[in-house]
Order: C-alpha cells, then sequence, then structure tokens
C-alpha cells in the first residue's frame, strides 16, 4: 500500500494548527502520529475544551453580576422603606434616616447613581440621611439600572446555553463514533468467528 503526500488541513479554533495525512496515520502540528479513531476523539475533546474555555468566564461573569443585582434589590428594598417614613404630605425637601449597608452606599457611589444629589452617609453608624426627592431619584437610577443588568443576563444566558449545547454536541458526536467504531469492530470479528 503506498503512502500519500502528507497534505495540510485548517481544523480552525480548537488548538490545531494542521494535520498531515497518511495512508493509514494522521500526524498533528505538535508531531504525534494518531489514528482515525484517536483524531476523532482527539478534535471532540479539543472542541469542548475550547468551548469549556468560553463557559467558565461566563458563567462567573454571571454570578458576578447576580451578586450586584441582589445588591441593588437589598438597596432599592431599604430606600422603599425610607421613603415610607414621609407623611403622605411630606415634600420633596423633607429628609429622613434611616440604615444602609456601607457596601451599599460604596456601591451607590462607585456606580454614579448618586452624582449630584445631597446624601449624607454616616460610615460609622451606617445612617444616611436624605430628601424625599433625593431618595425617590436614586430609586429610579437603580431600577434603571436592574433592568439595563436583567436585559444582559437574559443575553449572556442565551450564550451560555449555546455554548453548552455545543459543548455537549461535540462529546455527543465523539461517543457516537466510539460506538459506531465499536460496532464495526464487533462485526468484523462476528464474521470472522
Amino acid at each position: 500500500m503506498s503512502s500519500m503526500t502528507p497534505t495540510a488541513i485548517d481544523l480552525g479554533k480548537g488548538g490545531f494548527e494542521g494535520l498531515a495525512i497518511t495512508a493509514n496515520d494522521y500526524t498533528l502540528a505538535t508531531g504525534e502520529t494518531i489514528d482515525y479513531q484517536t483524531l476523532t476523539l482527539h478534535i471532540a475533546k479539543t472542541r469542548a475544551h475550547a468551548l469549556e474555555k468560553e463557559i467558565t468566564p461566563l458563567a462567573k461573569k454571571m454570578e458576578a453580576r447576580n451578586d450586584e443585582l441582589a445588591l441593588l434589590g437589598y438597596t432599592l428594598a431599604t430606600l422603599t422603606e425610607a421613603s415610607e417614613q414621609f407623611d403622605s404630605d411630606a415634600e420633596g425637601s423633607d429628609t429622613t434616616s434611616f440604615t444602609l449597608d456601607e457596601k451599599a452606599y460604596c456601591y451607590l457611589l462607585d456606580h454614579h447613581l448618586m452624582t449630584g444629589v445631597d446624601f449624607s452617609y454616616d460610615v460609622k453608624t451606617s445612617v444616611a440621611t436624605a430628601t424625599k426627592s433625593v431618595i425617590s431619584g436614586v430609586s429610579e437610577a437603580i431600577k434603571t439600572r436592574i433592568d439595563r443588568l436583567n436585559t444582559s443576563a437574559q443575553m449572556d444566558m442565551t450564550r451560555l446555553e449555546s455554548l453548552v449545547a455545543r459543548r455537549d454536541e461535540a462529546f455527543e458526536a465523539a461517543s457516537d463514533f466510539l460506538k459506531s467504531v465499536s460496532g464495526s469492530r464487533d462485526t468484523v470479528l462476528q464474521e470472522m468467528g
């Protein structure tokens, strides 16, 4: 049996720069020579690994966003309780004091949700003081931020579902191939016996 001239094949993403093919074996860019069955499994494994590299950071990003949403939810609930302290006929300039977690206060500052407003905070006692109109304005800014984060979360969840499905397909393809090879070998052995 004559050997074929090695040919370079571009397999794209997944860790393969090229592949040399001979009559019975495949030589990876790393120099490793493998048979067709091993090559197929290697491709599926490499593809699944590449997809996993995309899944992990996306999952971490989603976890951080969920933490942020939880903090915003807590902060919004606290501000809602504070606004309920005002009498129904209270003016926008009336003030109230309420307890607010320092982490929530720092988040509001860091994300510019209180830019240009009169909102005082005592770090030692965790007591905030603000006017009715400021509490209302900051609450609306938080609601807008929550809506944006939820929209982003929905897009990321769709992307994550797609990546997981593609990863599962890679594993399923490898499994189906192994079953096929095993079935073919069993058939050959039965016919020989």
